[in-house]
């Protein structure tokens, strides 16, 4: 029998491409500091190769989510049993499972069914890049761009709390990525004021690149795209070779108003896959 899920684009890079994102974000989870994981109940597990991400006072899919079955191993019926009960315990009740394309996806989408989980919204789009040169990096209307330290650390936490419209309770947990083992963080200066970040988690030869965001005022000025090719050389010069990130799918309808999508596909990654959301129906 076919496999449903590998009737769309698939691409031979898909392991590398989930595996970075997976270490990226169970990474992003160990380094939240430990007061405030106590408090907003932020916890994450890795079972067999897959990740359980769960913020209960906080609820988008990014923090509550399971993702990387099938990658290390065949998911089987009991770890996605444990899974499940995991994240009904500790998630916000509007958690996902995320399953790529691949072999086994038609049975653990069969396991869903039955547990009352079907495809919700389009899924998200990733993206790869495995580039021959490094881009131009241009400054863009008087923006600066620049890799930082732990010196501007807070700097970084502050710009991904207001780029994202999360609460400022967040800003001590992403500053802790600054200077962190495997990461590479990024800010735009408008002057003296950051107004953009984006960061870069390296394992091995490939990146996983996220955090992309811009205060509200400062949209529009060619930031993240700036922000892209810069991790871009720094990555390669650091001997990156493949590179990925992900946002979600768009409709044609939405295409205009999908502007991380549309700054990946101008800095020439492509879309690997899309990579579905299933929630309680």
């Amino acid at each position: 029998m076919m496999d449903s899920a590998n009737t769309s684009k698939s691409s031979p890079n898909r392991l590398a491409i989930e595996r970075v994102e997976r270490d990226a974000w169970l990474d992003i989870f160990v380094a939240v500091p430990s007061t405030y994981a106590a408090a907003a109940s932020v916890q994450s597990a890795k079972l067999d190769g897959c990740a359980l991400l769960a913020h209960s006072g906080i609820q988008i899919p990014e923090f509550n989510r399971a993702f990387g079955f099938n990658i290390d191993q065949p998911a089987t019926g009991s770890q996605l049993d444990w899974a499940f009960d995991w994240l009904d315990a500790h998630a916000s009740p509007g958690w996902v499972f995320q399953l790529p394309p691949g072999e086994g996806a038609t049975r653990v989408e069969r396991w869903m069914k039955k547990r009352a989980f079907d495809r919700s919204g389009s899924g998200w789009a990733k993206f790869e890049y495995t580039p021959s040169a490094a881009p131009a990096i241009s400054q863009t209307s008087g923006l600066e761009i620049r890799e930082i330290d732990v010196n501007e650390a807070g700097s970084f936490g502050f710009v991904v709390a207001f780029g994202f419209g999360l609460p400022y309770s967040v800003v001590p947990w992403f500053s802790a990525l600054v200077g962190r083992p495997g990461w590479r963080c990024y800010l735009a200066y408008d002057g003296t004021h950051p107004v953009a970040c984006g960061a870069m988690y390296q394992a091995t030869q490939w990146a996983w690149m996220g955090i992309d965001a811009t205060l509200a005022p400062h949209r529009g000025r060619g930031a993240q795209t700036a922000l892209i090719n810069c991790r871009i050389a720094g990555g390669m010069n650091a001997g990156v070779t493949g590179f990925t990130a992900e946002t979600g799918e768009p409709s044609p309808a939405n295409m205009p108003s999908a502007h991380s999508y549309r700054n990946y596909m101008r800095a020439h990654f492509t879309k690997a896959y899309v990579r579905p959301n299933y929630s309680r129906a």
